[in-house]
């Protein structure tokens, strides 16, 4: 995984420049990607954070943070590396509309995408800051298999910009909802 080649992708797709790092550690990529994005690198002492997100996967942390000048409500990253998903997950995660959709995808492509529509959602709850009680299935995308959508919270009035990426044997999808974005 390239962190430049994922900021350059993130920042095609999402519209806002996105600092990535990835380190052994969550302080440590945490405290690289807030440096990246021109920010002091402290620690976060409340989650959600509207401008920086963290995920791990084995022995790998990836961390996402915004610069200053980019006002979001929050930003949200999942990293998962690829590995078996067992089918009956969709329907523990999916609503009805991402069932669908999954039913129209080749069969060798479904645990792929069954494990993205997982990190996009998560990335969706880490980007959202009344995510209070919420699991990940409380969570919907409008298309899911776009590459790059909005989705959010079922019910609520406001959602987020999403995209996911595959590199490496992993798949990366990162939520951002910027403030005085429209529902």
């Amino acid at each position: 995984m390239n962190a430049a080649e994922l900021e350059r992708s993130l920042e095609r797709r999402l519209g806002v420049p996105v600092r990535v790092a990835i380190a052994a550690t969550g302080p440590a990529a945490i405290a690289a990607a807030l440096l990246a994005a021109g920010r002091p690198p402290e620690p976060v002492t409340s989650w959600p954070c509207p401008f920086v997100s963290l995920s791990h996967s084995g022995e790998v942390a990836l961390a996402v943070a915004l610069p200053p000048e980019v006002r979001a409500l929050g930003i949200g990253v999942d990293l998962e590396h690829d590995r078996p998903v067992k089918p009956g997950m969709a329907r523990l995660i999916c609503d009805p509309h991402e069932r669908a959709w999954l039913a129209t995808i080749s069969p060798e492509r479904h645990a792929a995408e069954l494990l993205r529509l997982w990190t996009a959602k998560e990335a969706l709850y880490k980007a959202d800051p009344a995510q209070g009680e919420a699991i990940v299935a409380d969570y919907a995308l409008a298309s899911p298999g776009d590459l790059v959508t909005t989705g959010g919270r079922v019910g609520a009035a406001r959602h987020a910009t999403l995209t996911s990426l595959r590199r490496s044997g992993a798949v990366i999808s990162v939520a951002l909802s910027l403030d005085g974005e429209p529902t």
